[in-house]
């Protein structure tokens, strides 16, 4: 078990975690982030290993076309 932090957001609620075949761990999750000028919501894939360093992660904002 692991617990660490990985993004710039004020919060981040992880709604799945698997297993993936070379024994790390995809993680998918939303993440808000809201200030007095604007708020901004991104939906995040995060692979770590099994000691919970980051592999690679990938952000995609929500609402907007890229």
């Amino acid at each position: 078990m692991f617990n660490k932090y990985y993004g710039d957001f004020r919060v981040e609620d992880a709604f799945s975690v698997k297993e993936t075949k070379d024994s790390n761990y995809i993680i998918s999750g939303i993440s808000y982030l809201y200030t007095a000028e604007f708020s901004r919501s991104n939906i995040y894939l995060l692979k770590v290993d099994k000691y919970g360093r980051k592999i690679w992660g990938r952000n995609y904002l929500i609402g907007k076309n890229s």
